[in-house]
């Protein structure tokens, strides 16, 4: 296993504490005889700073390497074993999923991300939270709903969507990925007090995520930004409509 780079030489000129961010990770609906061996690959700012060792596709696996605080574009490449050989785990290379995660984050302390390769449904499951301690947030925890409803889709155009939940410029959460036409809900922790919260819809098109925006060429802009006061222990439930037919989004908080 290669020697994950020290918190100065990934610095360069952005320097800060280093925080650990862990990655766990594994594959859901391997088939028999398909079980390969796999690693992460980790890259901070499109640099290189470490990889895994090397896992079972069903096994529960983890890897932590150095991100130093600040705004950082952190992406996870999985690479399988094949007849000897190490390759990307993409589409592109004949696998059912693109075991790939980047993402641009605002990293404050420890971090974990969980990452779920769905080998069925062709999609990447994936938490960020804290880790351990929560050293990254402070305060006691909330909880948040967000539930959303498309209006207006037109035949032949029911694409798959999924949700983003950031807080405080911090990607939190990704919900799972299904039909416009279904009404979706998901919840997920986050910590008391105030904070701004951005949720962004995102549609898979031509096998890319990419923003539900009249930027990208969609009917409505899908996102809401908000500040909002969450209270220890209790519930806050943010309900959008997209309405396609009206390009707008309504949002009802309770």
């Amino acid at each position: 296993m290669k020697t994950i780079l020290s918190a100065l030489a990934i610095c360069t000129g952005l320097c800060g504490f280093a925080a650990n961010f862990t990655v766990k990770w594994t594959f859901k609906g391997v088939l028999d005889g398909y079980d390969h061996d796999n690693k992460v690959v980790a890259y901070v700012d499109g640099k290189k700073v470490g990889e895994s060792r090397v896992f079972k596709q069903t096994a529960n696996a983890e890897y932590t390497f150095s991100v130093p605080s600040g705004k950082h574009t952190v992406k996870i490449e999985d690479y399988a074993l094949y007849e000897g050989n190490w390759e990307l785990h993409t589409k592109t290379n004949s696998y059912s999923v693109d075991a790939i995660y980047e993402e641009e984050l605002q990293i404050t302390g420890k971090v974990a991300l969980s990452l779920e390769f769905d080998i069925t449904e062709e999609v990447v499951f994936a938490k960020l939270e804290p880790a351990s301690g929560k050293e990254a947030v402070s305060g006691s925890e909330a909880a948040l709903t967000i539930e959303w409803t498309f209006k207006g889709v037109i035949e032949g155009y029911d694409h798959e969507n999924r949700m983003q939940v950031y807080v405080d410029g911090a990607l939190v959460e990704t919900s799972k990925s299904q039909v416009q036409t279904k009404p979706g809900s998901f919840t997920l922790a986050v910590p008391a007090g105030k904070h701004e919260i951005r949720v962004e819809n995102y549609t898979l098109y031509e096998g890319e995520w990419e923003p539900h925006t009249k930027a990208n060429e969609y009917s409505v802009d899908a996102f809401y930004t908000a500040k909002v006061k969450f209270k220890k222990g209790k519930t806050k439930t943010v309900k959008l409509l997209f309405d396609i037919d009206a390009e707008k989004t309504t949002a009802t908080v309770n």
